[in-house]
């Protein structure tokens, strides 16, 4: 007798719509957070300022020992899958309220604010002894005073007359603890008279003003001839080519030498045309480098005096090379 199985069919039916039955679905929830865990930024010296995240406050403390920058480019790391903007690395310019808005991947953002405390300590003039000079000579302040940036687009000084006008003089020299001025108005607008004044230092956001008029300036008979580059781009030049060098007080003087480095001469060629520069030669055989305080050697035609002046520093050197 036959044997006829009905049931094996309608078993495997039940057990796949079982499993059918049993199956999920995954449903994925965008991350809600928007938090800045690090800010770190490059002080210029190779190390890493970290910045102090205090709610949606970004404090920043710029170490005393360097001049505040005009712009920063942070590093950030945020929440993940959240992005910040301006992005990470970016370069801004560095101001309080500066914002960041970081904003998580479900679309909700927090704003951040950043705030810079400078740490410099203020200048420091720690001697006002009197101090006598003349026009187109220095003012030696070397250890008299402390806490300046060395950095002559950031620290600058003034002598102050007693109506209170300041006229900016050159660096010749500027450290830490170290400044020496010339005595000539940094833009030519106003020679400093004869007369008493006062000394006034800015660096970087700090300044400081001397309490006594103890920079006494004596009358000169005559003016030096100097070089002196108020531009912030540098003169640059090949050996073996001509340059013009910016000079002052050309008129009535002779330049007899021009040494850039103490030890090779330039070779003079003529006065340029608008008075106001000298042609000269750079020898083949002439040392490259920056050089900033040119020495120059000049008879002067109305006294017949003969003599030697070091140019003021400048903002940008006089750059020779191959």
């Amino acid at each position: 007798m036959k044997r006829i199985t009905t049931i094996a069919l309608p078993v495997m039916l039940t057990a796949g719509l079982f499993w059918s039955s049993c199956k999920k679905t995954t449903h994925e929830i965008d991350y809600p957070f928007a938090d800045i865990k690090s800010f770190t930024v490059p002080d210029g010296n190779g190390n890493k300022l970290s910045v102090a995240v205090d709610q949606q406050t970004l404090t920043l403390y710029w170490p005393g020992n360097t001049s505040v920058p005009d712009s920063i480019s942070p590093v950030i790391e945020v929440s993940e899958r959240a992005r910040i903007s301006p992005a990470s690395g970016k370069k801004v310019a560095l101001k309080d309220g500066l914002s960041y808005t970081v904003t998580a991947q479900n679309g909700t953002s927090l704003v951040y604010k950043l705030k810079v405390v400078n740490n410099q300590a203020p200048p420091q003039l720690n001697d006002e002894s009197p101090l006598t000079t003349h026009q187109y000579d220095q003012i030696n302040l070397n250890g008299k005073v402390n806490y300046l940036i060395p950095d002559l687009e950031k620290t600058k000084a003034y002598l102050v007359d007693g109506s209170g006008q300041e006229i900016r003089l050159m660096i010749v020299d500027l450290g830490r603890t170290a400044l020496n001025l010339f005595v000539d108005t940094y833009d030519q607008t106003r020679l400093p008279g004869p007369g008493k004044y006062k000394l006034k230092i800015v660096t970087g956001g700090k300044s400081i003003t001397s309490k006594t008029d103890f920079i006494t300036i004596d009358k000169v008979d005559f003016a030096p001839p100097y070089i002196f580059n108020a531009s912030a781009q540098p003169i640059r030049a090949k050996r073996g080519t001509r340059v013009t060098l910016p000079f002052r007080n050309l008129s009535g003087n002779t330049i007899t030498l021009i040494s850039l480095d103490g030890a090779n001469l330039l070779d003079i060629v003529s006065v340029s045309a608008d008075g106001q520069g000298l042609l000269v030669d750079i020898p083949t055989e002439h040392s490259t480098g920056e050089f900033y305080l040119p020495l120059v050697y000049y008879d002067h035609t109305a006294t017949g005096t003969s003599g030697a002046v070091y140019s003021p520093r400048s903002i940008s050197p006089i750059i020779i090379t191959e």
